[in-house]
């Protein structure tokens, strides 16, 4: 994982995608098919699919907000040797009501901090990337690159069947 991304990017996924492999030849064919100006492509939905670009900006559906709040509320206490030392054991509790919250509270799945840059909703394949396609870029399955050439065509066919 690119160093930027670790940090400041959202691409996250259990397959990493292999760079220059094919697949942002195939993206950018269907971003022309979508009438993308460029290589980034822009934000498009039908029935078949959905392609966003990077999202530069802030969390969409209120969750940090939220977190915020959250965090406002509940402090370690005082005599929390965790106090103000991340790297001291949290005896308070602080950290359980923290995992707690976090388990009941994420970003909703169409935020666009969080969504995938590209949905083929029939098989429910989702690809994320950092800044342009296929940057550090990952998946929730594995797919060849054979795979991937057919799931565009069917994006693309998806185009001509609306008109």
């Amino acid at each position: 994982m690119e160093l930027g991304n670790m940090f400041f990017g959202n691409s996250r996924g259990e397959y990493p995608v292999k760079r220059h492999a094919g697949f942002e030849d195939e993206l950018w064919r269907l971003f022309k098919a979508i009438g993308a100006d460029d290589h980034y492509g822009s934000d498009f939905t039908n029935d078949v699919f959905e392609v966003h670009p990077y999202w530069w900006g802030d969390c969409t559906c209120e969750y940090e907000e939220k977190e915020r709040r959250w965090q406002k509320l509940h402090q370690h206490l005082a005599s929390c040797p965790a106090a103000g030392d991340d790297f001291v054991a949290c005896s308070c509790g602080y950290e359980h009501e923290w995992k707690m919250f976090s388990m009941e509270h994420d970003h909703t799945e169409d935020c666009a901090l969080v969504r995938p840059n590209f949905w083929y909703k029939p098989d429910d394949y989702k690809l994320k990337w950092y800044k342009y396609p296929v940057r550090d870029s990952y998946t929730n399955r594995k797919l060849s690159l054979g795979q991937f050439v057919r799931m565009i065509d069917k994006c693309i066919a998806s185009l001509k069947e609306k008109r």
